[in-house]
């Protein structure tokens, strides 16, 4: 019996068994990627099955970034496949294959690469892993018809008993893009094809939310139960989970957040692997502005590091941000890469060459106030009041980059601009800016200041037991403050047992 066409639905008999004609043995995973929204509103059930929506919250990135990061478990910065175009051997842009992947993907162990059929995924062109008739492509379809021709593939290949994982790309969804096909036949092929596989199949479907500014997670099917109204995850969670789902070790390095919907065991921490790396494939970018389309790799250079560098922020890695924004100011060297890097060296401390970011800002953008924090930063450890009169030239409200008021905040209580310090730190913290040494400046200010209720709300989760020892130490303060004598005595015990000798934390904790 062949299958119809995945734009029609598809009749009630329909089933994976009908289809392939012997019963599966193992459960069925179905893994779509897509690179715009596929429904407007968020969907309570896909092919008769429960859905769950949960919010990703890693950046936006490209597709074929997405796509790998679902088969890896792990963030752009380790597998380094971040945009949908390389520059090629020839010079000219190519997609990315499995060459330029630098951590391995699920179907690694053989017997998943047997068991595993990809559908137009990124990055899998050369894989060694996955069998070549394995990795299927809708490059002989009409450009308008690949995404219905891709979930027509998607059918079949669900259908297969010796099947465990259906991984599918859907590109041409973009609304950015001059042309963007319409999602709403491509979602109901997707329900016709859910509704057709047995019952205990999972689904995990990213795609765009419907203002198109952030990704979003569909669990179809899984445990039943509601997903909290907090739940968030990550990409590289969404990956780690993938692994666990499909019977994949979980290396060191993959997320292991946990999703509401899977029902999975607990991780064991203690037998995670280390992945083998590989170098990936070196991209060459051209150097002379009058080589062969060298605008257009050279949009894609930026894009690439732009997104590279997001995820950098997020992860708190600065010596990878300092580097990756050195790179983007010396590409591009507009404001918001020249503050990168300037941010960088800053939170990197004693570490930093905040000197050379700083002369960079102040020259480029002279009066600007990325060039008068680049001055006040600059001048804090030996010059305060040199450092107040530049901060003074800011109008707080003016701040031109969403990750500005943490550093800006923190050198404002430094020299003495304590009012105008908290409002900025607390403003870096509703949005989601402040750094763990934004937290502590304004949690230690608060407490000098009498607000130890305050102080400890401004901690947040920072100052654990297995954190640097100097957080640890202020979060004891604060709980003492506090009149929290049990939560006090539990971290007091944790510092004696990882610093028994130390004398800072014997007299904090009252010995």
């Amino acid at each position: 019996m062949s299958p119809p066409f995945c734009g029609e639905p598809l009749p009630a008999s329909y089933t994976a068994a009908t289809m392939s004609g012997t019963a599966r043995t193992s459960p069925l995973t179905i893994l779509i990627a897509a690179n715009g929204p596929l429904w407007d509103a968020s969907p309570e059930a896909i092919g008769g099955r429960s859905a769950r929506t949960i919010p990703v919250r890693s950046p936006l990135t490209p597709l074929a970034g997405v796509a790998t990061t679902i088969v890896t478990g792990v963030s752009p910065l380790m597998h380094d496949i971040v945009t949908d175009l390389v520059p090629g051997r020839d010079g000219d842009l190519v997609p990315p294959t499995a060459a330029h992947r630098r951590f391995p993907a699920f179907w690694s162990e053989a017997d998943l690469a047997r068991a595993t059929v990809t559908i137009d995924w990124p990055a899998t062109d050369e894989d060694p892993d996955l069998p070549s008739e394995n990795r299927l492509t809708t490059s002989g379809a009409a450009p308008g018809e690949r995404s219905l021709a891709g979930i027509q593939m998607m059918a079949e290949a669900a259908a297969r008993a010796d099947v465990r994982v259906v991984a599918l790309a859907l590109a041409g969804l973009d609304p950015d893009a001059r042309h963007t096909q319409d999602p709403a036949p491509l979602a109901a092929a997707i329900d016709a094809v859910f509704a057709s596989t047995p019952p205990d199949t999972v689904g995990l479907i990213l795609h765009r939310g419907s203002r198109a500014r952030q990704h979003v997670l569909l669990v179809v099917g899984g445990a039943e139960g509601e997903s909290p109204a907090t739940a968030r995850t990550t990409l590289s969670s969404v990956g780690g989970n993938v692994r666990r789902l499909v019977g994949s070790t979980l290396p060191l390095g993959c997320g292991v957040g946990p999703l509401p919907g899977l029902d999975l065991p607990p991780v064991d921490a203690a037998s995670r692997p280390i992945a083998r790396l590989s170098a990936g494939q070196t991209l060459q970018w051209p150097e002379a502005p009058d080589a062969p389309d060298a605008a257009l790799l050279r949009g894609v250079q930026i894009r690439r590091l732009t997104c590279l560098s997001r995820y950098a922020f997020i992860r708190r890695d600065w010596e990878r941000l300092a580097s990756i924004a050195e790179d983007l100011a010396s590409v591009r060297g507009d404001q918001p890469e020249c503050w990168m890097a300037l941010l960088a060296a800053f939170q990197q401390g004693d570490q930093g060459d905040v000197p050379t970011a700083a002369d960079r800002c102040t020259t480029r953008f002279p009066d600007t106030p990325l060039a008068y924090l680049a001055a006040a930063m600059l001048a804090a450890p030996t010059d305060p009041e040199a450092a107040a009169r530049s901060l003074e030239s800011i109008d707080p409200e003016d701040l031109p980059f969403d990750t500005m008021p943490g550093p800006f905040g923190r050198l404002c209580l430094r020299v003495g601009r304590a009012e105008v310090g908290r409002a900025a730190l607390e403003r870096a913290m509703q949005t989601g800016s402040a750094t763990a040494a934004d937290r502590l400046a304004l949690a230690r200010h608060l407490l000098l200041a009498g607000q130890p209720q305050d102080a400890r709300a401004a901690l947040g989760g920072v100052g654990g037991p297995g954190g640097p020892k100097a957080w640890a130490l202020l979060r004891l303060k604060i709980l003492k403050a506090c009149g929290d004598r049990q939560a006090a005595d539990t971290l007091s015990r944790a510092l004696l047992r990882q610093h028994p000798a130390d004398a800072d934390v014997r007299a904090a904790a009252g010995q």
